[in-house]
């Protein structure tokens, strides 16, 4: 996917007006990688992974080495 991610804090949910912590943040961004390419961008919140909830930065990983090479997924992000 090509993106470095951290989890999103208490603290980092009050700032983002998130309603909890959830999903996992996006500390940065490899240059031509397929998240680049979607325009993701450092400081984006990914919440939902081809349909499926991101309840913690954990779970990002699981979801994506889970998917069929080559697949184009559809995001849900919070900028």
């Amino acid at each position: 996917m090509g993106v470095r991610i951290q989890e999103v804090t208490k603290e980092i949910a009050e700032l983002e007006q998130l309603e909890k912590p959830e999903g996992a943040l996006v500390a940065s961004v490899s240059e031509n990688s397929p998240a680049d390419k979607a325009g993701i961008k450092a400081g984006d919140i990914i919440l939902e992974f081809d349909g499926k909830r991101v309840n913690t930065m954990r779970t990002l990983p699981k979801l994506v080495a889970q998917t069929e090479v080559g697949k184009k997924v559809v995001l849900k992000i919070w900028r």
